[in-house]
């Protein structure tokens, strides 16, 4: 009886602190993890958000590259990400770049269909084309 009882106490024990530690770990899972900017979504996602961005705007800015990308993942999935755009000048002898942030998660009412929100930091120096 008295080896029953420690056998139990034993395996109480374990399951206490595997369950004290995957709930311990559940809390992180849902933070913002850094992804590949060279991912093809990530890049796809971009060209998405330069596309809302030109529609909303009425500009043809062009992406150069993703500067940053986060996802995050808590019953949907939100990606958050910084871009690097190209437009030409009126002139077309010159070249400006624009750094636009892009909120992306799917629409509740269409799971299909994502929801990109998109939005400008302030205007870079314009460097010439030669």
């Amino acid at each position: 009886m008295k080896y029953l009882k420690i056998f139990l106490i034993f395996i109480v024990t374990n399951l206490l602190i595997k369950e004290v530690v995957f709930f311990l770990l559940k809390g992180k899972q849902y933070d913002w993890k850094e992804k590949s900017c060279r991912d093809k979504k990530i890049r796809e996602l971009g060209e998405e958000s330069i596309m809302k961005y030109n529609k909303k705007h009425n500009s043809k800015l062009r992406m150069a590259t993703v500067l940053s990308a986060q996802k995050k993942k808590n019953g949907t999935t939100y990606y958050s990400l910084r871009i690097l755009a190209v437009g030409d000048m009126p002139d077309r002898r010159h070249t400006f770049t624009k750094n636009i942030t892009s909120q992306i998660y799917k629409n509740p009412e269409n799971n299909n269909k994502l929801k990109i929100k998109v939005h400008t930091e302030k205007h870079q120096k314009s460097f010439n084309n030669y």
